[in-house]
């Protein structure tokens, strides 16, 4: 989604990224290729990424450009998923804060909201189906949403706020005989949202079929 490019277009090696007790090998940190954000920040657009999870770091080539990130770790005793990330509110505390103290000029902001995965203990629904379990923490980022957007709201900066919502990856819940993602190409695993909110501009569905790699 940042490249503009396919995984296997991309130049993947050994990169040792820390999460939680393990390790992810293998990053597309060496990879040379620009990045969405490092457009903005050379047309002096100032980039803003919080986040969960380290591996989103500029350093480690997933993305890469922006001119100010942080990375909120797990912390003992508190909300995590797995111990991996960290719970959301934390990060959209820290991005309303950033907005509160922007002032004027335009601004990009990205956060990967890591809180609807599995094991899906973080939500409301603590019993059940994995599925409604999965849909009661969707509710955590709605609701967050919901707060970023009333942020954006008490700031004055509504009517020149563009909001993109989208997604990695979808879940499966044994569609096809698999759970979670990464097992197969059905919709219930590839297909994703992708929700451009733009002020003043009426709202349409577009059924045109695109992939991240078009956003």
């Amino acid at each position: 989604m940042m490249t503009g490019s396919y995984y296997s277009q991309q130049y993947w090696t050994h990169c040792f990224v820390p999460e939680g007790r393990g390790a992810r090998p293998l990053f597309p940190c060496n990879d040379d290729r620009v990045r969405f954000p490092s457009l903005l920040v050379e047309a002096g657009v100032p980039t803003v990424h919080y986040g969960q999870a380290v591996w989103c770091l500029n350093k480690y080539g997933l993305v890469r450009g922006f001119s100010e990130e942080r990375h909120f770790p797990p912390k003992k005793g508190e909300p995590s998923t797995k111990g991996k990330w960290s719970n959301g509110d934390v990060v959209v505390d820290a991005m309303i804060a950033r907005l509160q103290k922007h002032g004027d000029g335009p601004l990009f902001m990205f956060f990967h909201d890591l809180d609807p995965h599995a094991p899906f203990d973080l939500g409301a629904v603590k019993t059940g189906s994995h599925r409604d379990r999965y849909l009661s923490e969707v509710d955590l980022s709605d609701a967050r949403l919901g707060r970023l957007r009333a942020a954006v709201e008490e700031a004055g900066l509504a009517d020149r706020t563009i909001f993109i919502l989208t997604a990695d990856h979808g879940e499966a819940f044994d569609e096809h005989g698999t759970s979670f993602h990464g097992q197969n190409l059905y919709d219930e695993q590839v297909r994703v949202p992708l929700v451009i909110h733009v002020p003043s501009m009426a709202a349409r569905r577009v059924d045109t079929p695109v992939t991240l790699m078009d956003v």
